[in-house]
């Protein structure tokens, strides 16, 4: 299992000014996971486990702004782009995940309003 210092730097979060709406934050969270389906097999012919994100989470100063339950699909190393509403003051971004294998993963992001 990874260590917390390494699920730390797996998770990056870029916060910009949305282009179509000055009201709004567009979020861009990537996630460096390999997000194994469980069908594919090896060199061996042998099926290699599944392991994937299940559950993404994504709170500004502790209220949760975004939710997502994950299943198979999801490509390895998933990018997550949504916006939020422009916060009044400064505020932090809290991003957590938790993956099938119980491996957890979060990361944080002070927003600075101009």
């Amino acid at each position: 299992m990874a260590t917390l210092e390494n699920m730390i730097n797996r998770t990056r979060i870029t916060v910009s000014e949305s282009k179509q709406d000055a009201s709004l934050l567009d979020v861009k969270i990537l996630i460096a996971h390999v997000m194994e389906n469980g069908y594919r097999l090896n060199d061996d012919s042998q099926r290699i486990p599944a392991h994937i994100i299940t559950d993404l989470s994504v709170s500004l100063n502790s209220e949760v702004v975004f939710s997502l339950s994950i299943s198979t699909g999801i490509a390895a190393n998933p990018i997550f782009m949504f916006p939020i509403k422009k916060p009044e003051r400064p505020s932090k971004l809290a991003v957590a995940w938790i993956d099938d294998l119980g491996e957890k993963g979060f990361a944080t992001k002070e927003i600075f309003i101009q």
